[in-house]
């Protein structure tokens, strides 16, 4: 059980992560360069950063998400014994 609770933890810590992530390439990146504050060069350096971050922490996300859920299948049994009634 404590197995799938660290799942749960690193599940959640991946897609916060991979959301802040998409959230400064897509929004905050633009935005800054768009205003003027940031330089396009250092805008689309910081874009071609942070897109690989995107897609390795939802690739994390959704490994972590398929492990957890397999350590739930095996732990099930030992909380129903009998799959039906």
């Amino acid at each position: 059980m404590s197995a799938i609770a660290a799942h749960a933890w690193v599940f959640a810590l991946c897609l916060v992560i991979a959301a802040a992530s998409y959230l400064l390439a897509h929004s905050m990146a633009p935005s800054l360069v768009y205003t003027g504050d940031l330089d396009p060069r250092v805008g689309a350096i910081i874009r071609l950063l942070v897109y690989p971050a995107v897609v390795a922490f939802g690739l994390l996300a959704i490994v972590v998400l398929v492990k957890g859920a397999l350590l739930g299948l095996e732990v099930l049994p030992d909380i129903y014994p009998r799959m039906f009634v």
